[in-house]
């Protein structure tokens, strides 16, 4: 008799055992899920940081480029003063670009 409810304690605390071991195991996975999931919003915000800065600068390249194109169309409407000034300005944005160039050689 002593031997069976030797062998029944050693079964009960076999199975006692498994479930510490699998409550463990649990907790250790959740952690871990967590940590990637932290990991992927942090890296999700990451790429969406980006995308907005690249959309922001396509839009501002666009607006330029609307912007010059929209200054070039009505240029024939332009008097020559204005001509002459658009023209040094160009002048000067041409040489500063240079010299900026040289420098960066």
């Amino acid at each position: 008799m002593l031997d069976i409810e030797n062998k029944l304690k050693d079964v009960l605390f076999a199975g006692v055992g498994a479930a510490v071991i699998t409550a463990e195991k649990t907790k250790e996975i959740a952690e871990q899920l967590v940590d990637k999931g932290e990991k992927t919003i942090k890296r999700g915000k990451a790429i969406n940081e980006e995308l907005k800065k690249s959309i922001k600068e396509k839009n501002k390249n666009e607006k330029r480029h609307e912007y010059v194109e929209n200054i070039i169309e009505h240029m024939d409407k332009m008097t020559s003063q204005e001509i002459d000034k658009i023209k040094t300005k160009i002048d000067n944005i041409k040489a500063a670009q240079l010299e900026n160039d040289t420098k960066n050689e």
